[in-house]
C-alpha cells in the first residue's frame, strides 16, 4: 500500500462553530473541532497576524538540574517497614540493596531514597508482575536515582520534595509511578490511583524528572506525576502506557468494559492545580502498540513520541497531548504512530485503521472527550499513516512554517513470498467449479498468490 503526502485544505466558516482540516483525496481525516468563528487558525504565511510561539513560550529548567549527585555508593536508608516485607538485605561489597517482599502489597517508609551511580536497589517480588510496593520517602531533599532500580512488579515512589532519575540511571520494572503527591494507604490497597497534594502543607510539591532510561516489560506502565514533570531521557513501555501528568490532583482510572473496544489504556485526569509537562529535545517516549500521553495546564512536546501500530488485530494505539491552556510541539519534535514493519501481513482489501493522535483539552471525567484547550502551537512533525489526528482548541491553532501533519498511506516493503499461501482444494473451495469436483485436484494442497487469486476454486474464505 503506497500513499502520497496529501495537500491540506483549511476551511474557516463564519456560519459554523467548527473548523476542519481534511487531507484532499484521502479517506482518513484529521479534524479540528470546536474552533469558534472568532478563533484564529494560523497557517503560514499568515503567521504575521498571530502571536509568535517563541514570544509566548519559554521553558525553564527544573530545579532538580541544580542538585549535586549523591555519592556513587549511596543506597536508600530505611525508616520502617509497614507491611508486606520479609526483610532487607544489603550487600555492601556490591553496593546493592535487596527488598524481599512477601505479600502482594507492601508499604515501606524511607528516611531517604538515593541510589548512587555505582549502586543498585532491587525489589524481589517473587516474579509477580502484579505485586506492588508503596515507598514513602521522608526526606527534606529530592530523591536522586543515578544507579540501577529494578523490580518484578510495580514500584511506587512518593517524595513530596521531588524525584530525579539522573543521567546514566537505569530502571527496569513492570510498572513505575514516581510522584511528589500522596496516595493514601486505603487507595493503594483498593487499587484506586488518586494522587493529591497534602492540603495541610502550603508548599508546592517538588518536580519529577527523568534524564535516564526507564524500561518496562510487556504491558507495563510508567507514570511521572507532579506539578512540574519533565523527560529528557528515554522511557519505553512496549504494548503498555506512558503518562506525564502535571498537577496536584491526578487520578488514573482503568477503562470500563464498554470502553475497551476502542482503548485498553487507563484514563488520566488532572483535576486541579494543573502544571507543566515537558518532553524535552532529545527526550523519547515510546510505547509500540500502546499509548503515550502528556497532561497538564501546559504541555510542551519538544522531543520524540512514538507508538507503532500493528497490522493484526483491532488497533488501540494512541498518543494524547491534553492541556487546559496550551499544547506546543517544538520545531524539532516528532510525534508519530507509524505502521509496523514486522513480518505480519495484511491483505490490502481488509479494513485497517492507523494510529490516533489527539491534541486538545483536559476532560473533567474519565473517558470525557471533545474538550478543547485554549491554544495549540504546532511547529514540528506529526505522522500517522492511514490514521487520525485531532486538534481541538477554543481560541487558536497555529500551524507554523516548516511544520507538517501527514496522515497519508505508507509504503510497506514485503517479500514476494509473503503474497503466497497454501490452500487445500476442498469441495467447499471447489463449490463453483463443478468440473474439478471429484477430480484429481480435489483434496490437494496448492500454493497460490493471495493478491492475484486463482482461476481454480474460491479462496476468498
Amino acid at each position: 500500500m503506497r500513499g502520497q503526502r496529501k495537500n491540506v485544505k483549511a476551511e474557516l466558516s463564519s456560519s459554523s462553530a467548527h473548523t476542519k482540516l481534511m487531507p484532499l483525496g484521502h479517506k482518513r481525516r484529521f479534524l479540528l473541532p470546536g474552533i469558534a468563528a472568532s478563533s484564529l487558525l494560523c497557517l503560514y504565511p499568515f503567521r504575521a497576524f498571530c502571536q509568535s510561539p517563541a514570544a509566548s513560550y519559554h521553558a525553564a529548567q527544573t530545579m532538580l538540574n541544580t542538585l549535586a549527585p549523591p555519592a556513587a555508593n549511596a543506597l536508600p536508608v530505611i525508616k520502617q517497614t509497614i507491611s508486606g516485607v520479609a526483610g532487607l538485605e544489603t550487600n555492601t561489597a556490591g553496593n546493592q540493596l535487596l527488598v524481599h517482599q512477601n505479600d502482594k502489597n507492601a508499604i515501606i517508609d524511607w528516611s531517604s531514597f538515593d541510589i548512587g551511580a555505582n549502586a543498585a536497589t532491587i525489589f524481589d517480588q517473587q516474579g509477580h508482575v502484579n505485586w506492588a510496593a508503596l515507598n514513602r520517602i521522608y526526606d527534606q531533599n529530592p530523591s536522586q536515582i543515578y544507579g540501577k532500580l529494578a523490580a518484578d512488579g510495580i514500584v511506587y515512589l512518593l517524595n513530596g520534595n521531588g524525584i530525579l532519575f539522573g543521567p546514566g540511571s537505569t530502571t527496569n520494572v513492570h510498572s513505575l509511578v514516581a510522584t511528589s503527591l500522596n496516595l493514601t494507604n486505603d487507595d493503594f490497597f483498593n487499587n484506586k490511583l488518586h494522587f493529591t497534594s497534602d492540603p495541610a502543607d502550603p508548599t508546592t510539591p517538588g518536580d519529577v524528572s527523568n534524564q535516564g532510561t526507564i524500561v518496562t516489560d510487556l504491558s507495563g506502565a510508567v507514570f511521572l506525576i507532579a506539578p512540574t514533570v519533565e523527560n529528557s531521557g528515554a522511557i519505553t513501555s512496549p504494548s503498555g502506557q506512558i503518562g506525564l501528568a502535571a498537577g496536584t490532583d491526578v487520578t488514573i482510572t482503568p477503562v470500563t468494559l464498554a470502553q475497551a473496544s476502542d482503548r485498553i489504556a487507563s484514563w488520566v485526569n488532572v483535576d486541579a492545580g494543573a502544571g507543566t509537562a515537558t518532553n524535552r529535545a532529545g527526550g523519547q517516549l515510546q510505547s509500540d502498540t500502546g499509548r503515550v500521553g502528556m497532561y497538564g495546564r501546559m504541555v510542551n512536546q519538544e522531543g520524540m513520541i512514538r507508538t507503532v501500530v500493528a497490522f493484526e488485530g483491532q488497533n488501540k494505539t494512541g498518543i494524547e497531548l491534553l492541556a487546559s491552556d496550551r499544547v506546543t510541539t517544538g520545531a524539532a519534535s516528532v510525534t508519530e504512530a507509524p505502521i509496523s514493519n514486522s513480518s505480519q501481513t495484511q491483505i490490502l482489501r481488509d479494513a485497517f485503521a492507523g494510529g490516533k493522535i489527539a491534541i486538545g483539552g483536559l476532560a473533567a471525567i474519565p473517558g470525557g472527550t471533545g474538550v478543547p484547550t485554549v491554544s495549540i502551537e504546532h511547529l514540528g512533525r506529526i505522522t500517522a499513516p492511514a490514521g487520525d489526528v485531532t486538534m481541538n482548541a477554543s481560541a487558536r491553532i497555529l500551524l507554523d512554517a516548516g511544520s507538517s501533519i501527514d496522515v497519508s498511506g505508507s509504503w510497506v516493503e514485503r517479500s514476494i513470498a509473503d503474497a503466497f499461501v497454501d490452500v487445500k482444494l476442498t469441495s467447499e473451495v471447489l463449490r463453483d467449479d463443478q468440473l474439478q469436483k471429484g477430480g484429481v485436484l480435489q483434496g490437494a494442497t496448492v500454493r497460490v498468490n493471495a493478491v492475484q487469486g486463482t482461476a481454480i476454486g474460491d479462496i476468498s474464505g
